[in-house]
């Protein structure tokens, strides 16, 4: 504890700071002697304490139900599926995760074999990658042709 006297501006940093509780002051003797000796102080510390009673008023009071009731959540969350198969993979042999890992690629390995590449006109797929490397003239050609023809009028 401190024996140097205590400021007014200082006690109201205090007091914001710690709370009018006087238990929590980190220099309780210099504070309390000032609210003994400066009517200011004990205004500051009545303020403080009002406020305090008004939070402590608002705050809600705990439903001993909804407690419960939380409580046997956690409880079966902690022991459901969910957690065992955490479980299973955190605390098991090192195979366990890798497997879990390769199922995806083994079950698409399997469907893959499963469901047979459709059958495709082999005309078909020539003539559409050949329009992707055309780069329009076949087109130009069509509507040059159009044009000439007397069949496109603008």
């Amino acid at each position: 504890m401190s024996t140097t006297e205590m400021t007014v501006h200082a006690f109201t940093r205090m007091l914001e700071r710690h709370g009018a509780d006087a238990s929590r002051w980190p220099e309780r003797q210099a504070a309390e002697r000032l609210v003994v000796r400066d009517a200011k102080a004990r205004q500051l510390l009545e303020e403080a304490r009002g406020l305090e009673d008004l939070l402590r008023a608002s705050l809600p009071v705990p439903n001993p139900t909804a407690a419960r009731m939380r409580a046997d959540v956690r409880g079966r969350l902690s022991t459901g599926p969910s957690q065992q198969l955490i479980d299973w993979f955190d605390r098991g042999p090192l195979w366990r995760p890798l497997m879990a890992a390769l199922l995806p690629l083994g079950l698409g390995f399997v469907l893959g074999l499963g469901f047979p590449e459709p059958a495709a006109d082999d005309d078909l797929i020539a003539a559409v990658s050949l329009l992707a490397f055309d780069q329009g003239t076949y087109l130009d050609e069509s509507l040059n042709a159009s044009v000439e023809g007397g069949e496109y009028a603008p």
